[in-house]
């Protein structure tokens, strides 16, 4: 991954993609609404003041299938779960686009909880906000680009985490994504095998 900054920008200068973005105290124009729409509009509007935010861009991976084969990877549950040897899994749908997904895995040795909320824009990607774990408070968008029988995937966002030194963020993350998109990579390799 490319780290675009090492650090958040300060309030008077910021970053690239809160331009137009407008700062509040107290209720926002979104306060009182849903969770999902005050979700929705947190993709826009900026983030809140966190100390070590690292901006990361992750280009050029490419799985072996359709767009339509990714699709159906990512919505069949617990094969895709399976995958990436998630364990104590939840999932709460909050619409037809959107919900959480929880589970337990092994990050740096330990046995550790993640839980994302998850907004899908089918066919382009997904949006996600870390809820717990490692990167809690992290935010990241996956998305992807057909290319006939080969899809292009690229991952941006801002993260951050409590429990990473600062230092070793970037590598953190790039470590997490690297081997998700090979689980991934593997899955898809099998699924595409026995249709």
């Amino acid at each position: 991954m490319e780290p675009v900054h090492a650090s958040r920008p300060s309030r008077r200068s910021p970053a690239p993609w809160q331009l137009g973005a407008v700062r509040r105290s107290g209720p926002t124009p979104f306060h009182g609404r849903s969770d999902e729409t005050r979700f929705h509009a947190a993709l826009y509007i900026g983030r809140r003041d966190t100390p070590d935010v690292v901006f990361l861009r992750d280009e050029g991976g490419v799985f072996e299938a359709t767009l339509e084969e990714i699709w159906k990877f990512l919505g069949s549950g617990a094969p895709h779960s399976d995958a990436h040897h998630h364990r104590e899994v939840r999932r709460e749908i909050l619409s037809e686009n959107s919900g959480t997904y929880s589970w337990v895995q092994e990050f740096g040795g330990l046995s550790v909880r993640f839980t994302m909320r998850w907004v899908a824009f089918v066919p382009i990607g997904l949006a996600y906000e870390v809820l717990e774990g490692p990167f809690a408070g992290s935010r990241f968008f996956l998305y992807y680009t057909p290319n006939g029988v080969r899809t292009g995937v690229t991952v941006v966002g801002e993260f951050t985490s409590t429990s990473i030194p600062p230092a070793q963020l970037e590598a953190a993350v790039d470590r997490f994504f690297s081997d998700e998109f090979e689980q991934d990579r593997a899955a898809l390799r099998g699924r595409t095998r026995q249709s």
